[in-house]
């Protein structure tokens, strides 16, 4: 064996090794320098910078040749907002105008015009409730100390006058 030909072997082998060593590691990016966590692929580490996610328009976003499941975009036009890829479709994860707030433990919308469904896609009401089958039920529970003169439900016009109540006797008040 020539100079030239073990030269060459030694070097296939190193690139061969270090391929595997590199494949093997999680990839780090910071700027301390520290190597990645043992459990991640990627270690993105920064106290000063975010990780920017590809931006697209969706025309871009459903051009992409089969994409992976889980796969993560900010499509910026149409609605605009994160969406990743799950079960052949994409999905929207979080929107640019979300218009649920959250204050404390408390969390409610405030527009209007949004309605809400609970078992269907397409609410035609502010809140609109589907079950699955011929009974649709909505449970409004108390707690076991409430009194009888205290109403579980209780309907207002737009002006906070109450029309009808239900307590937790069964009784109901219409007024």
């Amino acid at each position: 064996m020539n100079k030239t030909s073990i030269s060459r072997t030694f070097l296939v082998g190193i690139i061969c090794s270090s391929t595997f060593y590199a494949g093997a590691q999680g990839v780090a990016i910071n700027s301390s320098g520290a190597d990645p966590n043992s459990s991640s692929g990627l270690d993105i580490s920064f106290t000063n910078k975010g990780l920017l996610i590809p931006r697209m328009t969706q025309a871009q976003r459903d051009a992409i040749s089969s994409p992976a499941p889980s796969l993560l975009i900010y499509q910026t036009d149409g609605t605009s907002g994160y969406y990743y890829y799950v079960n052949s479709a994409w999905t929207l994860a979080i929107s640019g105008s979300q218009p649920w707030i959250k204050a404390g433990s408390n969390i409610y919308q405030t527009t209007l015009s949004d309605n809400v469904g609970i078992g269907t896609s397409s609410p035609s009401s502010i809140l609109h409730l589907k079950g699955n089958s011929d009974v649709t039920q909505l449970i409004v529970q108390g707690n076991s100390t409430q009194s009888n003169t205290s109403p579980l439900i209780k309907l207002q016009n737009s002006a906070g006058t109450d029309f009808m109540s239900i307590h937790s006797d069964n009784a109901t008040n219409i007024f």
